[in-house]
This record gives structure tokens, sequence and C-alpha cells, in this order.
């Protein structure tokens, strides 16, 4: 127990340090102050015994030091490239262009289509039941309330409106960041908003996902802090009560969610004791489930199967992934996992911090020039999705990656084009 409380205690001085130091909240800030409270709810559901009532009863000896040393070593290098991101270039040469004007409406269009869909998913999964959507896709490999199977039309939408949102959500919010900045307007902006976040939250509820419902919000968190030193207090107004209304939808998708799973379930977690222990998992189950248990590292097979050559069909549904990978590694995968054990699976104790480092180390030399502009955006809102997601585990399998990539690469190609037809003026704020 001393060594969890150790741990929570060094990323509490670490967020002091660095709020202290900067005193505002930065993407750097908010990350290490995520990590902190993840570490603190892990001490308390040790302490209230709520992990031991789920995962059964281990000897608090038998933690060690060591991997929360490296997992903080791990932290600070993965964390490092989002630090002292403060300059911002407004691209006029793409943004008062017609033709991205007239993206910017097809953009709408496609998007509020593709959002009246999802709208008629979530109905359907409402309908059905949360907790049973989760169970019969988690498991059974189904997918009971998804439109493309209805319509062909529909499935265009989807198949499209999907892309289309993941890709372009950081570039349109820059956007709307640019049109409140420089042209003082706040519908629009507030619309694009909207529209680039309500997707993936419709999206959540409709599979019966809280993580999801998580990350989502995170979306809308990742643009309130890059934007809040540059708007008017007007408009962080309006941000934060759409801020503050998309989280009353987390939790109460997350409450309705979880009493529908406790309820389905033979485990006797009450709803509460689940969501304390969903976030509180990750440290114990470093030191308890995970350390010196791995009797074989997949050595990348498992975090790129498509670089390795690792062709191997390991199952369809995610049950029979998670199944396959524990067989392999000896442990269990579906748990959440702080970044470093995910890493230290896979790569081996040291093999696992290298990887962690490189990573950094390679991005901050992405990030160098401490700039964001409409060709940088998507690139740091991908790092940060990353950084965000570390508490669960690395989670950027290759399919990911190059779909990552490849759309970011398409889309500033694009914006090059754009910008040919617009002024070449660029306007920068420190």
């Amino acid at each position: 127990m001393a060594i969890l409380i150790i741990n929570a205690l060094a990323y509490i001085l670490w967020f002091l340090y660095v709020v202290r130091k900067k005193r505002k909240i930065s993407l750097y800030s908010f990350l290490i102050a995520l990590i902190t409270i993840v570490a603190i709810m892990g001490v308390y559901t040790i302490a209230t015994d709520i992990w031991f009532d789920t995962f059964g009863y281990y000897n608090l000896e038998s933690l060690e030091f060591t991997p929360y040393v490296i997992t903080f070593i791990g932290f600070f290098f993965f964390f490092y490239p989002l630090k002292d991101i403060h300059r911002f270039k407004f691209n006029d040469n793409v943004f008062t262009s017609p033709l991205f004007k007239y993206i910017v409406f097809s953009w709408i269009v496609l998007i509020l289509a593709f959002t009246i869909v999802k709208i008629t998913e979530m109905y359907a999964a409402i309908s059905i039941g949360l907790g049973e959507v989760y169970q019969d896709r988690h498991v059974e490999g189904n997918e009971l309330v998804f439109m493309q199977h209805v319509d062909p039309v529909i499935a265009k939408i989807v198949w499209i409106g999907g892309i289309v949102s993941n890709t372009t959500a950081p570039v349109m919010m820059f956007y709307s960041l640019y049109l409140i900045v420089k042209q003082k307007k706040m519908f629009l902006p507030i619309l694009i908003l909207t529209l680039s976040i309500l997707p993936s939250i419709i999206h959540s509820v409709a599979i019966g996902s809280r993580g999801a419902m998580v990350w989502s919000f995170f979306k809308i968190t990742f643009f309130y802090i890059i934007s809040k030193d540059m708007i008017s207090k007007k408009m962080k107004r309006q941000i934060i009560k759409i801020m503050l209304s998309f989280l009353l939808l987390v939790l109460v998708n997350s409450i309705i969610t979880t009493i529908e799973r406790t309820d389905n379930s033979r485990s006797k977690e009450t709803a509460t004791s689940s969501v304390l222990r969903y976030f509180g998992e990750p440290f114990p189950n470093a030191g308890f489930i995970y350390w010196g248990n791995v009797t074989k590292h997949p050595m990348g097979k498992r975090f790129f199967p498509d670089y390795v050559g690792f062709n191997k069909d390991v199952g369809e549904t995610s049950d029979e992934i998670f199944k396959y990978w524990e067989n392999y590694t000896g442990v269990p995968i579906l748990n959440w996992k702080i970044l470093y054990i995910d890493c230290y699976i896979e790569f081996g104790v040291l093999g696992g911090l290298l990887f962690l480092v490189l990573v950094g180390v390679f991005f901050r030399y992405v990030f160098a020039h401490r700039t964001i502009s409409v060709y940088t955006i998507g690139i740091l809102y991908a790092y940060f999705e990353m950084c965000d997601s570390t508490f669960t585990g690395y989670n950027m399998f290759s399919k990911q990656i190059n779909a990552t990539i490849t759309s970011i690469l398409i889309l500033n190609f694009l914006l090059y084009f754009v910008a040919k037809f617009g002024k070449r003026q660029k306007i920068i704020i420190n």
C-alpha cells in the first residue's frame, strides 16, 4: 500500500510543480493531472477493497517499486513533446479561400446527415438496452443497431461520414477558433464545434461504451485548452456550457450503461464501485497482475502486426482477440493497463521503456517549433489522443496508425491545394 501512496504522491508533486511554474493549465499539465487522478484512484480502490473484490486478494507486500519508477520515467518522456506548445499560426490563405468555404458548407451538410443517422442508432440502442448492446457487440461480434445494414445510401453516409468526421475534426475546430479570434463570429464556430464532437458522443452511446464517451469529451477539452488564452470571456462561457452539457451526457450515459451492465452481470459490483474501479485499476493492475508474470513478449506482433508481417487470424470479436493474446503472453490483455506496462508486455522491461523514449523523442522533434497551424493541428491532436489514453494502454495498432497517417497526409495535401486559391498572408500570435 505504501508503494501506491508514494506513487500517487510523485504524480501529485509533478503536477503541482508544472502548474506552479506555468501558472496555467496546458495540454501538458492536463495530461499530468489526468494520470495523477488515476494514481490517486488506484490508492482509493485498494484502500476500500474495490479492486480486491473484483480481481481477488493479493499480498500488498508483493508490490515492487521498479514498475512504478519506470512507469513514471515513461510518462515523462511520452508527455514531454506537448510541453510549451504555445504559438498559433492562422493560415488566412486557407481559411479565406472560396474553395475552403465550399468545403466547410459541404462538411456541415455531410456531418449533419451523419449525425442524424447516429441519433437513430442511439435511439435503437437505448430501446434495446445499452448493456445488452455492449454485450452482444463485444462478446458475440454482432452489430444490432448500426444503420449501414439497412440501406446502401445510408451505408455510404455512415462510411464517408465516419472517415470525414474523424479526420477533419481537429482542422474544423481550429477553423472555428480562427472565426472566433479573427472574425469575432459566434454561431458558426459553435455549430462547427458541436458537429466536430457530437457524432462521436452519440456513437459512444449507441455502442454502450463508457470509455468511448470519455474520450469524446476529451475532444472539446483539447480545443478549450489550446484556445482559452485567445478567446473572449463570453465565448469561454459558451464553450464551458457546451463542455458541461457534454459532461452531463457522459455521466448520465455512464450511469445508465453501468447499471445495465451490473444488472446483467453475475458480479457483485455496484454501479458506483464499477465506475470507481474502472479508473482506479491501472496502477494496481501493474504491480499485482502484470509485473513479472509475462511469459512471452510479442515483440511488436500485437502492436504492429502489419509492420512485422504477423498475419495470423487471432479472432473476429474483441473477446477472441483478447483471449488469443492472453494465451500468448500469459497475462490478461483486456484489463486496463498503464502505458509502460502495455509496452513492457510487448517488448520487455528495457524494451518497453526504450520504445516510449523513442516515441517521445520523435514527436519532440515533430513539435520542435511549438507552433500550431492548420497543417500541424491534426498531428497534435492525434498525439494528444495517444497521450490521454495512456492509463488504458498503448492502443495504437497498425490499422489505426495507417488510417491516421494516411488521413493526415491526404487532408494536408488538400489544404495546400486550397491555399493556392487564397491570400498568402499569415498571422502569427505568440
